[in-house]
């Protein structure tokens, strides 16, 4: 038994969309986010299903993590002795994890108002980086930097356990954890960065084998509560292409023409967002495919759209774009939550929760 079936979340049985709306009856509302006070630029990482938003803002020799709420506005993720922080996801607790510096000492953490731990790396060293959280807390990130770096997984308030690999020397990364304890990143093999699934069951699933040949490198970015992953990857013209799987369907090539992109997410009604190589926020389903997401905002309200990061189950999108000639972060709320014009039933599993140890 794995450390994250300790805990293990069974995902409920559930209807997944399959096929949301035409565009024509989606239709969103931009607000600028912006970022902390002096900051010279900022980032967005993730948004949770409270439509709470975490990124970091940059200052010369600095950076801080920040959360947004729409009734508290930006605040800063308050780290003590921190000199720079990083956040990088939020859960649906309000626990942010990130990664953090003191004195040239970098650290991952998890923080949950006010509370914060340190996420020691494999073994209890130091070094290292959380890069995503679940709704039970069980996170993920990676121990170590460039070719040193092992995924890595932690349970809150425990040391950080090597996450499973193609070898013990290669080096991996996980970015995103669902409620299963499955989480996705990227693990190197033969001198290719591969897109990987870690399996709760101590196994890596390899994505990259399923795309197609002559793929050059290849990362997963997401993966959600019904194991559908999303990432994107490379051809030997370093043309990119964004990919879904599912086991259901299989392996999907998401293809943007001349132009490439890359997705980000993947919300649990099958909603991805990421963005094309000419600067476009993109949102694709299965049913509709890609959509530019400039094509359902007010062209009057000064908004050009360019990375959709992030993407909640109430249809939330956080990002980055250019409003009034200024490079600037975004929420955009749909005017309604998209209805499903047509269900692929999925049954993914039992109705239950099992957050109690197992012996």
């Amino acid at each position: 038994m794995t450390h994250f079936q300790r805990y293990r979340a069974l995902a409920p049985i559930a209807l997944t969309a399959c096929a949301v709306v035409a565009n024509a009856e989606l239709h969103y509302h931009v607000t600028e986010i912006g970022g902390l006070p002096g900051a010279d630029h900022s980032y967005i990482s993730a948004i949770n299903n409270l439509n709470h938003v975490v990124g970091t803002s940059y200052a010369p020799g600095t950076s801080r993590g920040f959360m947004w709420r729409e009734d508290w506005g930006v605040l800063e993720v308050h780290l003590y002795h921190a000199d720079s922080s990083v956040a990088t996801d939020i859960n649906d607790n309000d626990a942010v994890v990130g990664f953090m510096s003191e004195n040239g000492f970098e650290q991952g953490f998890t923080t949950h108002y006010g509370g914060w731990w340190f996420n020691e790396g494999i073994g209890g060293v130091s070094g290292g980086h959380t890069q995503g959280i679940n709704n039970l807390n069980q996170s993920v990130g990676g121990t170590g930097w460039a070719e040193d770096v092992r995924a890595t997984g932690w349970l809150l308030g425990s040391p950080g356990f090597g996450l499973p690999n193609y070898g013990p020397q290669e080096p991996s990364v996980a970015f995103r954890i669902n409620d299963s304890g499955e989480s996705v990143g990227w693990a190197r093999l033969a001198g290719l960065t591969r897109a990987t699934w870690f399996r709760n069951n101590n196994t890596v699933f390899d994505l990259h084998g399923m795309l197609p040949g002559g793929t050059t490198s290849s990362i997963a970015k997401d993966i959600n509560n019904l194991g559908w992953v999303v990432g994107h990857f490379q051809d030997g013209n370093s043309h990119s292409y964004g990919f879904v799987f599912n086991q259901e369907l299989g392996m999907q090539v998401i293809d943007y023409g001349t132009v490439g992109l890359n997705l980000n997410a993947i919300n649990n009604s099958g909603m991805a967002v990421g963005r094309s190589n000419g600067s476009e926020a993109l949102i694709w389903t299965q049913n509709t495919g890609l959509i530019n997401m400039n094509s359902l905002i007010d062209p009057n309200d000064g908004w050009d759209l360019v990375n959709a990061i992030d993407i909640n189950d109430n249809g939330w999108i956080t990002g980055h774009g250019v409003h009034n000639g200024v490079y600037t972060t975004f929420v955009a709320r749909p005017d309604s939550v998209p209805e499903p014009a047509s269900l692929s039933i999925i049954a993914i599993g039992l109705g239950t929760l099992v957050a109690r140890r197992r012996r």
